[in-house]
């Protein structure tokens, strides 16, 4: 999971400096081939707050070994 990690951090890293654009140009890099779940609002919520930074605060994942999927989450606070 060290490498999803990595994947998911570059994708979140333009959120941190409140980059609303480059999150969703990092998503469309490709192709959302990792199922954003709830691009839509979380870009909405960036815009609509003006946030000009965010912190991770968490990230983490759930290994479903019936279905042998993976979700990764993470929880950032704006400012």
């Amino acid at each position: 999971m060290a490498e999803e990690e990595e994947i998911d951090r570059a994708m979140l890293a333009p959120l941190l400096c409140g980059d609303e654009d480059g999150f969703f140009g990092e998503i469309a890099k490709i192709a959302d081939q990792r199922r954003v779940c709830g691009l839509a609002p979380i870009y909405a919520a960036l815009a609509a707050s003006g946030a000009e930074r965010a912190q991770l605060l968490k990230w983490s994942y759930w290994h479903d070994h019936e279905t042998s999927s993976v979700v990764s989450f993470a929880s950032l606070v704006l400012y």
